[in-house]
């Protein structure tokens, strides 16, 4: 298929409404159902091979991924589903044993060392990249 053939039959981004959520020019009309998941992406510069001088395409520039969640008759909105970890804590402890010869070497070397690596808090959303009203949405 080739590049004009895919760009006119995908879906577009009708309008950006924050850095994390678009709404796309394809509904249950089209088949679109709740929890679809969506390749967003621009399109960038033609790319010509150079040995044989042949268009191999536009690149596209992927924004994100993102999934309906809620879809209308003509429309969809899709939010980002790409997340970050929370940020980890690492608590690290020292355990000295006490009595004999074994809490001398202990206090000698500092003991036994345990490191704990704690995630607390949700998952954070990560923002689409950059995504602009027009760019393109294909079904994953």
């Amino acid at each position: 298929m080739s590049d004009a053939a895919q760009t006119s039959s995908a879906a577009q981004v009708a309008k950006v409404q924050d850095e994390y959520t678009v709404v796309i020019n394809r509904g249950r009309e089209h088949g679109i159902k709740e929890g679809a998941r969506f390749l967003l992406y621009g399109l960038g510069e033609e790319i010509i091979d150079p040995a044989t001088k042949e268009s191999l395409g536009q690149l596209e520039i992927v924004r994100g991924i993102g999934i309906a969640t809620h879809v209308q008759d003509k429309l969809a909105t899709v939010k980002t589903s790409k997340t970050r970890s929370p940020t980890p804590t690492i608590r690290t402890t020292k355990r000295s044993q006490k009595g004999g010869a074994a809490g001398v070497l202990a206090s000698l070397y500092g003991g036994e060392e345990t490191t704990v690596e704690e995630r607390q808090g949700e998952p954070t959303p990560v923002p689409f990249d950059g995504v602009k009203d027009g760019d393109y949405a294909r079904p994953l």
